[in-house]
Order: C-alpha cells, then sequence, then structure tokens
C-alpha cells in the first residue's frame, strides 16, 4: 500500500502556455518512476519477510509558445529518490540481483528545448533531450534505502526530428 500526492497547472498567457506538475509518492514503479518496494530488514511474527514503499519525489515543467507559425518550447523535469519509510534488508536485496526499490538510482534530471514550425497541417519538429542519472553504490545506502556517497553520473543527449502531418 502506498500513498501519492500529484499537484498540477497550467495557465495560457496567450502567446505561451506554462505548466507544472509535481509528485510525492510511494511504490511509484507502475507510473514508470523511481520506487517500488524492497523487504524490510525485520520479519513479522509469524517469521516472514515484511516489505516497505520506497518513496520518490519528481517535478517538472514546461513552456512553450502559441504561435501559428513558430513553437519554441523548454521542459524541465527532475526527480529524486527518497529512501523508504521503514529500515530496509540490503542483503536480501542484493541476493536478489536487482536494483528493485532503486536503491542505486539517486536523482534524474532532464531538459529539453524544441522548436516546431507550423505551415497549415504539415508541422517540422526538433528537440535536443539532455538526460543524466545520478547512480551510488547500492552498498552506500542508508538504512531505509535513500541513496548515499559517491555519485556517479552518467549523461545520455539525443536529437529527435520530426515530421507530422494532421489531418
Amino acid at each position: 500500500t502506498g500513498l501519492s500526492l500529484i499537484g498540477y497547472a497550467k495557465t495560457d498567457l496567450g502567446n505561451m502556455t506554462v505548466k507544472v506538475e509535481g509528485v510525492l509518492g510511494q511504490n511509484l514503479f507502475d507510473h514508470l518512476m523511481i520506487g517500488g518496494y524492497a523487504p524490510m530488514a525485520e520479519l513479522n511474527s509469524d517469521n516472514q519477510t515484511q516489505y516497505t514503499t520506497m518513496n520518490n519525489m519528481s517535478v517538472w515543467a514546461e513552456v512553450h509558445g502559441n504561435g501559428s507559425t513558430l513553437q519554441p518550447g523548454i521542459f524541465f523535469g527532475y526527480t529524486q529518490n527518497l529512501g523508504g519509510n521503514d529500515n530496509i534488508n540490503a542483503e536480501a536485496l542484493a541476493a536478489a540481483g536487482t536494483a528493485r526499490g532503486g536503491t542505486s538510482l539517486k536523482d534524474v534530471l532532464r531538459v529539453s528545448p524544441r522548436l516546431v514550425f507550423k505551415s497549415g497541417k504539415a508541422s517540422l519538429a526538433s528537440e535536443l533531450e539532455l538526460t543524466q542519472a545520478g547512480y551510488t553504490s547500492a552498498a552506500a545506502a542508508d538504512v531505509k534505502g535513500k541513496p548515499g556517497g559517491d555519485t556517479t553520473s552518467v549523461m545520455n543527449i539525443r536529437l529527435l526530428i520530426a515530421a507530422i502531418l494532421s489531418f
């Protein structure tokens, strides 16, 4: 069981639109976000493994022009692993041979500027996507699974070009 809070706002300022969203939640793995669950350090009264949810925070914002011919825009997003509510069993998590719960992924940052040229029902769009992920050693996580220690960053740069015909 997990709890999630989501806030979203959008405003149209005539020549541009601004959108923002924030999410704070638990076990958000099914939303394609950092999180999930991890085995707790203590067993229940029947000597069976209990699980705790992993917590995550994310925010994003987008600003784009509303021009009839040229529409520039930029997207910014950030997500961070906040660890669990309870102490986790790091040995059991490591024995599973997986990063379930995301104990080694600390955060992800994405910035994506774009430009769309429209002419009638045709559009030509390009976007440069810059994504950086910060990883730590799973062993460096604190007792609740929140990543700690030195961070190793990896970056991806991708250029997308699209031709669109709307009808």
